[in-house]
């Protein structure tokens, strides 16, 4: 290693002394070749963190173990606010955290070495020739030979081709080829079915390395309560503490709009890696958001109903789409929700309206005119209301249209 990465690692901290009868220094030697390469090729000068994180992730410098291939790092992480930022910050280190943890008490940070197929280079940026790429993976090969790794777990088509059918590791590890997260993570909200998938791929790798074949399923994983909790609103915005009672009428009245507009078993993909009670919550929570609006729209147009019954279905639609992306997921795998609730009440007073309302109760009689028709809650002194005041009226107005759909319904 030249005199300036020495003096870079020196400043960092970076070896730890206390070294375990396990350690393998060929394993820690193999991956400082790497940083030496990075040091030496790369354009940009290395971003203050990135060697502290990016060798965090590397260890433990011990042989065994699970090691995961990932392909490279994005153009930008939070390195400078230390590794938990870093994983915090990018969804694939994320969901691979939290599903080590929920599966076996492992983590990014504890008993797995992370590597990139192509460490501290993005392709993008980094244009390499050819005969330097050709190093750098001989590189991450021979760190992974020298690892010893019980299970090497390869995410993605760049991860796969640093071990192929051409290269014999001196070790036998149990090789688990996989999808990278990031495909998993993009279709998760089309297909429920993918968080499934990347979950039953890590406890394959962990059933190996801990010797438990009785992990558990994601649906033995222990929800608890459904949770749903809310980023305070900012001062000067309506309602900036709403109760816990709120906050809960506004999924429920999300849940009316899907169930009068949409019909669930129909329109919205079933959930099924989550069991009864939660996957209502997360129907109507989770899961809709990115559905495609004008595919909607067809489905609803051929369903054989009055015109005037769909139009006022499709009328709700842009409602339900502006409320539930006021909610994002807690947990990868487990059903909590947080509410923005400074975008949830501007959606209440932009959008919940008295055409809104009348929508709602035509659906819900199935288009049939009767004199039972509730009057409209909205009049014209609620419209003169302050910010605060209106924002507490379209509160009570939504409780009280879940509760008038509810008994029409009966």
């Amino acid at each position: 290693m030249d005199e300036t990465l020495a003096t870079k690692f020196a400043a960092l901290d970076l070896y730890d002394n206390s070294l375990t009868e396990n350690h393998s220094h060929v394993y820690e030697a193999k991956y400082n070749e790497i940083v030496a390469f990075a040091d030496k090729t790369r354009a940009a000068d290395f971003f203050p963190g990135e060697l502290c994180v990016t060798r965090e992730l590397a260890e433990p410098f011990t042989y065994g173990g699970l090691m995961i291939i990932l392909q490279e790092p994005r153009k930008s992480h939070p390195w400078v606010k230390g590794i938990q930022a870093v994983i915090s910050d990018c969804p694939t280190l994320s969901i691979l955290d939290e599903g080590l943890s929920n599966i076996s008490g492992l983590s990014l940070t504890c008993g797995v070495s992370v590597l990139d197929a192509r460490p501290f280079f993005n392709e993008e940026i980094d244009k390499l020739n050819e005969q330097q790429w050709h190093q750098l993976k001989y590189l991450v090969f021979q760190a992974i030979d020298a690892k010893r790794p019980d299970v090497l777990l390869l995410m993605g088509t760049v991860a796969k081709q640093v071990v192929d059918r051409r290269k014999k590791l001196n070790c036998s590890p149990k090789i688990i080829q996989s999808y990278h997260p990031s495909y998993y993570l993009r279709r998760m909200q089309r297909d429920p079915a993918m968080y499934q998938a990347i979950f039953d791929t890590l406890r394959d790798a962990c059933k190996t390395v801990t010797g438990n074949r009785n992990l558990p399923k994601l649906w033995d994983v222990d929800p608890g309560q459904v949770k749903t909790t809310c980023y305070t609103a900012e001062p000067g915005h309506g309602l900036s503490n709403p109760s816990r009672s709120i906050i809960y009428s506004f999924g429920g009245f999300l849940k009316t709009l899907i169930k009068l507009s949409l019909n669930p078993d129909d329109f919205l993909p079933r959930p099924n890696i989550l069991p009864r009670p939660y996957a209502t919550l997360a129907r109507s929570m989770g899961f809709y958001c990115n559905q495609d609006l004008s595919q909607i729209e067809h489905d609803l147009s051929n369903t054989g109903l009055p015109r005037a019954v769909v139009e006022h279905k499709l009328s709700l639609l842009p409602l339900i789409e502006q409320m539930n992306s006021c909610y994002e997921r807690d947990s990868n795998f487990l059903p909590g929700y947080t509410i923005k609730w400074v975008e949830a009440q501007r959606c209440l007073i932009e959008q919940l309206d008295t055409r809104i309302e009348k929508s709602c109760y035509y659906v819900a009689y199935d288009g049939e005119q009767t004199e039972s028709m509730p009057s409209t809650l909205l009049d014209d002194h609620s419209l003169k209301l302050d910010e605060e005041s209106l924002v507490q009226f379209k509160c009570r107005m939504m409780i009280e249209i879940t509760k008038r759909v509810d008994l029409i319904r009966k």
